[in-house]
């Protein structure tokens, strides 16, 4: 199996098509007679033997149906050719969908160094690419330098040396500086040495350390989201009225998920919300209509001009309807004062 193909690439039924099934009872197929001898094995042993296998095929007595008997079986084959490694709990299309997964993520690393395996993880965990592949030429460089290198080249023990400060936070004058003094004393190969390997350890853990170092960002930045999120909630849960116009709760809620609930991923793996994502549909539209109701609204602040033309609407409308029965059943009272209004 190709462990990189994708698990919504793979067409379960053509899979399930490769099964044989001819051992599978059909519900709407005749039974076969009780009283038919052909029926009846000739050696009881034998007929015992056969019962045991057909008790062992269920999990400890539970009856399987048809369907789940026919991915249970078509997990059976997969699992003697090596692509799954069990089968007994595959019963369902949700089952064998799991398994596959399964199968991948023990396989995926399967042919990796393990070095090689540190840096797909590193990649996959967000650290730039150039900084593992920088980090995989200074374990190179470092691992190519032997104990008769380090004895005969003066040059090459002073920048080892120099190295080796400057990853401990000297600036670079300092540690060329001392770099220098120390290759110009007795202790100088054993001091190159030790540098040598404690420059090895650190490449050697970097990409380690710069995933941990990612993993507790990520967690920090999930902390402060959710911090977010509550005050969000809590802020939009406080507004119950705007001016003179009441907030329903159920608009509040609407306005929380709006603003909170993911609707979709763009092409960079990031997901967005509903307001994104009618922004992203018509920009133009979307930015026209927000600065028009800025300005509506002084800034969001202001909702008076709104809430007296909804006001003025009502009024019309109600005027109307009093003045015609006012014309036939009111000609005597006035309503002008709705005109006013």
């Amino acid at each position: 199996m190709d462990f990189d193909t994708k698990i919504e690439d793979v067409d379960i039924n053509a899979l399930l098509d490769t099964v044989d099934t001819t051992n599978v009872i059909d519900n709407n197929s005749t039974p076969p007679d009780a009283n038919d001898d052909s029926n009846i094995d000739d050696d009881p042993e034998d007929q015992d033997q056969d019962d045991n296998k057909e008790g062992d095929d269920s999990d400890d007595g539970e009856e399987l149906s048809d369907e789940e008997l026919l991915f249970n079986q078509f997990a059976n084959e997969l699992y003697k050719k090596g692509i799954l490694d069990s089968y007994e709990n595959i019963k369902s299309e949700d089952d064998l969908y799991e398994a596959f997964q399964e199968s991948i993520r023990a396989n995926e690393f399967k042919d990796l160094t393990e070095q090689q395996k540190i840096v797909l993880e590193a990649f996959r965990n967000g650290i730039p690419e150039e900084d593992i592949i920088l980090n995989q030429k200074e374990i190179a460089d470092y691992s190519s330098i032997s104990i008769e290198d380090i004895e005969t080249k003066s040059s090459l023990r002073e920048n080892i040396l120099t190295k080796f400060y400057l990853s401990k936070g000297m600036d670079e004058k300092e540690a060329k500086d001392l770099a220098s003094v120390i290759n110009d004393s007795s202790t100088a190969i054993e001091k190159t040495t030790d540098a040598l390997n404690k420059l090895k350890e650190e490449a050697a853990t970097y990409l380690e350390r710069q995933k941990e170092e990612n993993e507790r960002l990520q967690q920090e930045q999930i902390k402060e989201m959710q911090k977010t999120i509550e005050s969000i909630q809590g802020k939009i849960k406080s507004i119950e009225k705007i001016d003179n116009m009441k907030i329903s709760e159920g608009v509040r809620n609407r306005a929380f998920e709006a603003l909170t609930k993911p609707v979709g991923v763009d092409d960079y793996g990031n997901q967005y919300n509903k307001i994104a994502k009618d922004r992203m549909e018509d920009p133009i539209d979307f930015e026209a209509r927000v600065a028009l109701f800025y300005e509506l609204t002084n800034g969001f602040r202001d909702f008076k001009n709104i809430s007296k033309t909804i006001q003025t609407k009502e009024a019309t409308k109600l005027g109307d309807i009093l003045k015609k029965k006012g014309a036939s059943k009111n000609e005597d009272k006035d309503f002008s004062f709705l005109d006013r209004i």
